[in-house]
């Protein structure tokens, strides 16, 4: 089984502000929990004490969100 989808967003956020503010804006307005998602900015995981200017991120660049799904198989 595979999950795939595509959210796209121009955000506007000073390069000196933590990534948790973006993170957790992303939760909501999507509705999950942050224990339940991972980002990643250039295969690296963010931590939410990072900020953009740390990273050295620029416009337009990407961050990807993997979501931790649990599976239980039975028989």
């Amino acid at each position: 089984m595979a999950l795939s989808g595509v959210w796209k967003a121009t955000v506007l956020l000073n390069k000196k502000v933590a990534m948790r503010k973006l993170l957790e804006a992303y939760c909501t307005n999507q509705n999950l929990q942050m224990k339940i998602v991972t980002f990643r900015y250039n295969d690296k995981v963010l931590k939410l004490t990072d900020t953009a200017e740390a990273l050295n991120m620029q416009d337009g660049d990407n961050i990807q969100v993997y979501f931790k799904v649990e599976v239980k198989f039975y028989q």
